[in-house]
């Protein structure tokens, strides 16, 4: 029999590493299931050369999306923080209508690896509970997007895990880098990230002077790594130049960052699957606080991590940063095992549907 064909639907093809690896995670999940996905992305050229893909990168292209899922089988929507505003007002509807594209056409579809942050617009929670019911089975993240996902829809999510924070433990050697990912403050007034000004001259020397402090205590050369590009580089740059200690500025790509990340003996990350990456190679992480999802990881994983809002004074990023020397390097979500099967276990039953259409 072939393979079904299953259209993954994710932050795909942005510069963003976190959700290219997320993509390749659960592409490689519904492989190993028997499934052969494709890859619905902003840009096919950033798509790995082996991975079949969709263009889909606004409402111009909506009609080639469903020209071309009318040759598929089933849908998954996520992993990542697809559900949630603090972004702007057009993440849920731009996310949405590939899911409201694939009901159309009656795919079977699940949610795998979910995340769901705040939906503060009416808007936008009318749009969910519209469009984000009828699964075959879903997965989210972590406790407070099965809680999200409840209020928004009336439905109940399985409590999965983020796919890449399933990966099993990475030995890497740690150096005499502190590792640094910073990114844009989200604002409640935003109609999109790209529009946003970067941080206050302000916060950037906070964060300068923190970093600098810990650094020149600690005897740690400053390793930026960048996240996204289109975002991140410009920030470490600001920072860096505001030091008076070593450092480095990184622009890794999907397949070096983490264990860039791990090669930090302690990592500041502002950045989710920054911190994410601290996990699974055991580096004691201080976790900026700019989104729910941050604070839910730290709730998640416990020792090893600890977690500020990012506009908190240097001395309290400081104390915080020192403190990290002393704690245990982070072990995982401790039943990480458990909830990777339940993200597994989706994906066979969206195949198992796929396959009987």
């Amino acid at each position: 029999m072939s393979r079904p064909r299953i259209a993954v639907c994710g932050w795909i093809g942005s510069s963003n590493l976190g959700d290219e690896l997320i993509a390749e995670q659960v592409a490689e999940l519904l492989l190993d299931e028997g499934g052969d996905p494709t890859l619905v992305t902003i840009d096919t050229s950033r798509a790995p050369s082996d991975r079949t893909t969709i263009r889909h990168a606004g409402a111009l292209d909506t009609i080639g999306l469903l020209r071309e899922l009318r040759h598929h089988d089933g849908l998954v929507f996520g992993g990542g923080g697809l559900l949630q505003d603090e972004t702007g007002p057009l993440n849920i509807p731009f996310h949405l209508t590939r899911l409201a594209a694939g009901r159309l056409l009656r795919l079977p579809w699940a949610c795998v690896g979910l995340g769901v942050g705040d939906v503060r617009r009416r808007s936008g929670q009318a749009l969910t509970w519209l469009v984000a019911r009828g699964f075959v089975a879903a997965s989210v993240r972590d406790a407070d997007s099965v809680s999200r996902y409840r209020t928004l829809t009336g439905l109940e999510p399985e409590l999965g895990i983020d796919p890449v924070l399933a990966l099993p433990p990475r030995s890497v050697e740690p150096t005499s880098h502190l590792v640094v990912s910073l990114r844009p403050m989200n604002r409640p007034d935003q109609r999109r990230l790209s529009t946003q000004d970067g941080p206050a001259e302000s916060q950037i020397s906070r964060w300068a002077e923190a970093i600098g402090r810990v650094a020149a205590a600690t005897g740690l050369t400053v390793r930026f790594i960048s996240w996204d590009d289109a975002y991140d580089h410009a920030i470490h740059e600001a920072v860096a130049d505001l030091l008076d200690v070593p450092y480095e500025l990184e622009q890794p790509n999907a397949r070096e960052v983490i264990d860039r990340i791990g090669t930090g003996r302690i990592v500041i990350s502002m950045r989710y699957h920054g911190a994410v990456s601290a996990v699974v190679t055991g580096r004691p992480t201080l976790v900026l606080d700019y989104s729910p999802k941050m604070a839910a990881l730290v709730d998640e994983v416990g020792p090893g991590l600890r977690v500020l809002h990012p506009e908190a004074p240097a001395d309290d990023l400081v104390t915080a940063a020192h403190a990290l020397l002393d704690d245990p390097a982070p072990t995982g979500v401790p039943d990480a095992t458990e909830r990777a099967a339940v993200n597994r276990a989706v994906v066979r039953r969206l195949l198992h549907a796929a396959s009987e259409r």
